[in-house]
């Protein structure tokens, strides 16, 4: 019997340990590892940060800019007619991390949806016009800056 009992409290331990496997906690994760995830739909983004094996550092980037802490605040491209600059593809904005308070990413060709109820709650300026986005736009959980 109380092997049973032993057999039966380390699975229920189990199970309980198992429940949070599935959660994953954005604090934890580096700002380089996050803008990486945000961008990484984005095609000719080796302009951006190098190779997908050897990225740059987030200081080499040249659309981003920093704190005073090396926080990433602001992500800025306006596509020009250089080709090497016109971003395609899909932005993840759930990855931006929280310290991010502007995005400017305008005449690009950005498609898919964005998850804007998943913004950084810091955001005060967010402009992709003239872009190729799609889907519904769900206006209800903005930052409260923009909503």
């Amino acid at each position: 019997f109380s092997l049973a009992l032993r057999m039966i409290a380390k699975f229920v331990t189990l199970v309980d340990n198992a429940s949070n496997l599935g959660r994953l906690d954005y604090s934890s994760l580096s700002q380089q590892t996050l803008i990486e995830m945000a961008f990484d739909k984005i095609t000719k983004r080796e302009a951006l940060r190098g190779s997908k094996e050897y990225p740059s550092s987030l200081k080499d980037w040249p659309i981003l800019k920093f704190d005073e802490e090396d926080k990433v605040t602001e992500i800025y491209l306006q596509s020009s007619t250089n080709e090497a600059k016109h971003l395609r593809g899909s932005l993840a904005v759930e990855w931006l991390p929280s310290t991010v308070e502007s995005v400017f990413l305008v005449r690009h060709s950005l498609s898919g949806t964005l998850k804007l109820e998943c913004l950084p709650a810091d955001l005060v300026e967010f402009v992709v016009s003239s872009n190729e986005l799609s889907g519904s736009i769900i206006l209800t959980n903005l930052p409260k800056e923009l909503g």
